[in-house]
């Protein structure tokens, strides 16, 4: 009888050993799948965060890495990179200046010519005139079903479902942005998550700044124009 009591212990022990091995490797794979994740985070922010030689700045290897970047938290996705600038400003009313599609990635033919005004794209008109600090809509079909939607580019709805744009400026010394233009991404998918969407904006915003920086001080190679707010 005692032999039999002490196997029964002596299986009682083992499984629970083997159960509590299973636990701790379990916790351990989640351990490590949280370090990755985090080492990922890390590397992102990095690369987000690396100084750039201005003098060095191309604008479409830049664009292309940019994209690329993108193209990694989101590897189902088809990316297309815009930068509007400034062409007409209207002081009285910034909401009336005019803007202009100076480059493009990829680049589609030849150079659009077309001049779009602020208060008849919404996007724009947000940024400028609420002084937002991004326009992020992940489903336009069912957003300019919701609201009045405004974009003068009538064919926007077959060419991308997502839209992402974040204002060309910086604050100067009167407190003021000046803003020079756009940078818009987007996609005809559909980006629904919120994890991978605060990558990708973290980028895009760097990104704005970042051309912000080039484009000021390339002034005598290109005519910049800003609005202030």
């Amino acid at each position: 009888m005692f032999d039999n009591m002490n196997i029964i212990l002596a299986i009682i022990a083992l499984c629970v050993s083997i159960i509590s091995n299973i636990l701790m490797i379990s916790r351990n794979a989640i351990k490590y799948k949280k370090m990755k994740m985090d080492f990922k985070d890390i590397k992102l922010i990095l690369e987000t965060s690396e100084k750039i030689d201005l003098g060095q700045f191309d604008i479409e290897d830049y664009s292309k890495e940019l994209i690329e970047k993108i193209s990694k938290i989101y590897p189902k996705a088809i990316f297309s990179l815009s930068i509007k600038l400034v062409k007409n400003v209207d002081k009285e009313k910034p909401e009336e200046s005019k803007i202009f599609t100076w480059f493009r990635f990829p680049q589609q033919g030849q150079r659009e010519e077309n001049l779009y005004t602020i208060k008849n794209n919404t996007d724009f008109y947000t940024l400028i005139e609420e002084c937002g600090k991004f326009f992020f809509v992940s489903d336009l079909k069912k957003y300019s079903a919701l609201v009045d939607y405004k974009n003068e580019n009538q064919s926007y709805i077959q060419k991308y479902n997502t839209t992402i744009v974040y204002p060309i400026r910086k604050k100067g010394k009167d407190k003021k942005y000046d803003t020079i233009g756009f940078l818009c991404v987007d996609s005809p998918q559909k980006l629904n998550n919120v994890k991978k969407n605060e990558k990708v904006l973290s980028l895009v915003e760097t990104a704005a700044s970042i051309i912000y920086d080039f484009l000021s001080q390339n002034k005598d190679k290109q005519e910049i124009l800003s609005i202030k707010q």
